[in-house]
């Protein structure tokens, strides 16, 4: 009895593996079968998948003083409260921003790291100064416009450790990586936002947040709450 469990434990395993094999090679064929229809929606052409692959870790512990975002602090809405989780074999994003371009920024983002975010798990990669007017021209350009773009900006990858969190303006350019399907691990991230008082109307999204919660607190809230905890 002992040596058939064993046996069937072997053959799962086997099938296992084979399975995360197949599933890479079918990953390849539909990258190798659609390069045009990738490039349009936001993928970079190989010249631009060879410079992307050139990234540097986000800037750590930017400390910066009170008046840095002048927007939302204070009076900026609490706009919503989710989570970001990829698994293990989860595909890599297209490049996007999270809002269209408006003179004013209507949204930041923060995503907190509830577990220490490794290169296998897919950080999410940011293209820096991309949420200006020109690059987002350049971003609804045509392929050579984009792999341009992708060849000169500088992409920052959200490799975090747990606890860090990486601030954002919802008109920049990202993307979650893949997660590695043998090496990688379930990433699992806060994901909150302020509103910016400033804009009013639509911003074209509307935030997750349970119904009690929305337009009831802002970022001072937030802040005040956290600092009864002693110390944040």
């Amino acid at each position: 009895d002992g040596l058939r469990r064993r046996r069937r434990r072997r053959g799962r395993r086997r099938k296992e593996k084979e399975g995360r094999r197949r599933q890479r090679q079918r990953r390849r064929r539909r990258g190798r079968a659609a390069p045009e229809a990738g490039r349009e929606a936001g993928r970079p052409s190989e010249e631009g998948r060879r410079t992307s692959r050139r990234r540097r870790p986000v800037v750590r512990d930017d400390r910066r003083p009170p008046g840095t975002y002048p927007d939302a602090e204070g009076s900026g809405e609490f706009y919503e409260l989710a989570a970001v989780v990829t698994d293990p074999g989860s595909d890599r994003q297209m490049i996007h921003p999270d809002l269209p371009y408006q003179s004013d920024a209507p949204l930041y983002v923060i995503f907190l790291a509830l577990q220490d975010v490794t290169e296998k798990m897919g950080p999410t990669t940011f293209l820096v100064k991309s949420h200006t007017a020109k690059a987002c021209e350049m971003f609804s350009g045509g392929t050579e416009s984009k792999d341009e773009q992708l060849v000169k900006s500088d992409c920052r990858l959200a490799t975090l450790r747990k606890g860090d969190a990486v601030l954002f303006d919802a008109r920049m350019l990202h993307c979650g990586g893949g997660n590695d399907a043998e090496e990688g691990n379930t990433r699992a991230m806060l994901n909150f936002s302020f509103r910016n008082p400033k804009v009013n109307g639509d911003i074209g999204y509307k935030g997750s947040m349970m119904p009690g919660y929305v337009g009831a607190m802002t970022l001072r809230d937030v802040g005040e709450a956290l600092g009864s905890y002693g110390g944040g």
